[in-house]
């Protein structure tokens, strides 16, 4: 059964979404809302762009938005194409709700999702290559390059982690809850002025080549998410038909992966838990013998007692190519750079 606080959570979510409808809960906090926006705004000028870590490129992708925006999928897919480009790349995040207490933390072969977090752990288990946590980012950026040689940093989320330091900044914005009300918190979902957006080397709006984005943002990139066959969690393999499951959900925004399950022929009842939710076994036990599916993030957390009737959904994203031209043109810029000082 769903908490109380995770209704009041999707609630207040739901609130900050709703288009062309009286919001009360926004008119009570706008006040609060503009204070956030001119503290937001002061800090990003003062702080961004006045550190540096020198000898690497350093790309931050995250969202200015609450809830999930599909950020993951890009870190992944960006890091596999500048791999195979030859460059030496890494991956840093906060790691949230990791239980090491050493950082910077890197991530190896016999770490796990609890030491790691379940996003970090994902990542290194998609991609192979380094991947360090820590909280303290610019910290995480300097171990990359001191002790692992990095030339490409990724940063998993760090848009508003103003004091690492940046040379392409990704914001990632959903095609279908755009940036809500437009409202900072705590009226609406944005963690910073939506004006940011024209300071950004890219936006990329997912699945979709419409909307007012588009029409506003000249750094405005279309990239696609496209849903993969379910796969078996213990054993990798596929061959879920279409039918009745038990949907299981703790992300922050499960109605799109609702949505991606009723695409493929799946019935859904769904099962809504709170963002990076620690599942235990009888979270995902029900009283039938119905397949239970699940997103790549939760379904890393339950490795250890997931059975055969478990799945998960896997997406992955497809990148524009003027974008990946356009991060490589700025990359050689810098190497250009870093020779001549040399």
């Amino acid at each position: 059964m769903e908490s109380i606080s995770n209704k009041v959570q999707r609630y207040v979510l739901k609130s900050w979404y709703k288009k062309g409808k009286y919001n009360w809960i926004a008119l009570v906090l706008s006040p609060l809302s503009w204070l956030f926006k001119i503290i937001t705004t002061c800090r990003r000028n003062y702080y961004v762009n006045k550190t540096a870590v020198s000898g690497c490129f350093i790309i931050v992708i995250g969202n200015i938005t609450i809830g999930g925006a599909g950020k993951t999928p890009i870190v992944i897919a960006l890091a596999k194409f500048l791999a195979a480009k030859g460059f030496k790349v890494g991956v840093v995040s906060r790691g949230y709700k990791a239980k090491t207490k050493i950082f910077p933390y890197l991530l190896t072969a016999e770490s796990t999702v609890e030491q790691a977090a379940d996003e970090p752990w994902l990542i290194y288990s998609k991609l192979k290559l380094p991947v360090v946590i820590d909280p303290n980012r610019y910290r995480a950026c300097q171990y990359m390059r001191d002790k692992l040689n990095i030339e490409v940093i990724i940063a998993d989320d760090g848009l508003q982690h103003y004091k690492m330091p940046r040379d392409y900044e990704i914001a990632v914005i959903d095609s279908d809850r755009g940036i809500g009300n437009g409202l900072c918190l705590p009226a609406g979902p944005l963690r910073e002025s939506s004006s940011v957006l024209n300071l950004f080397n890219a936006v990329c709006i997912n699945n979709t080549t419409n909307g007012s984005c588009k029409n506003k943002l000249s750094n405005y990139y279309h990239y696609n998410i496209v849903v993969q066959k379910p796969i078996r969690i213990l054993n990798q393999t596929t061959g879920l038909a279409p039918q009745k499951v038990h949907a299981v959900a703790g992300i922050g925004n499960p109605e799109k992966f609702f949505t991606s399950l009723r695409n493929i022929g799946m019935e859904i009842i769904p099962h809504i838990f709170p963002d990076h939710y620690s599942y235990k076994q009888q979270d995902i036990k029900f009283n039938d013998n119905l397949p239970v599916i699940m997103t790549e993030k939760d379904a890393v957390k339950c490795l250890a007692f997931a059975d055969n009737n478990c799945w998960m959904l896997p997406i992955e994203a497809y990148l524009p190519t003027e974008l990946l031209k356009n991060i490589l043109t700025c990359l050689h810029k810098k190497r250009e750079l870093l020779s001549a000082d040399e």
